[in-house]
């Protein structure tokens, strides 16, 4: 259930994706891993996940019935591989650590900009749930 919760915030990336109304393109982005495009402005698509990885809740999560969202913060590059992973909305110590570690294991179909693969800065929802 948690596989298919996060697969669907994958795929509607548009509403966590973060960025600025204008691509912002660096002179030197060949030679760069760093953002230089923001996914959802004019010309720019979105990363699309074709490969993703549940997070593990820890024993003491479960244990302590701790649940929510934890907000990823990466760069997808252009050849749709996570660089950068960080947390941006904390959790708990170890059920980040679980979000960083599933989320490096995702790849993407990478962000587009004038027919050109280019990395995109973009945020990940990753949902801790008991059931």
């Amino acid at each position: 259930m948690r596989k298919t919760m996060v697969i669907a915030l994958l795929l509607s990336l548009g509403a966590i994706v973060s960025g600025a109304q204008q691509p912002v393109i660096s002179a030197d982005a060949k030679d760069t891993e760093q953002p230089v495009a923001h996914a959802g402005a004019d010309g720019v698509t979105f990363p699309v996940a074709i490969h993703t990885s549940e997070a593990k809740f820890t024993y003491y999560a479960r244990e302590n019935r701790i649940s929510g969202v934890c907000i990823v913060e990466l760069t997808v590059d252009a050849q749709g591989k996570p660089q950068n992973v960080h947390v941006i909305k904390s959790l708990d110590p170890g059920l980040d650590e679980n979000a960083i570690k599933s989320v490096r294991k995702y790849r993407f179909k990478p962000a587009v900009y004038k027919d050109k693969p280019v990395p995109v800065l973009v945020n990940i929802e990753v949902n801790f749930r008991l059931y």
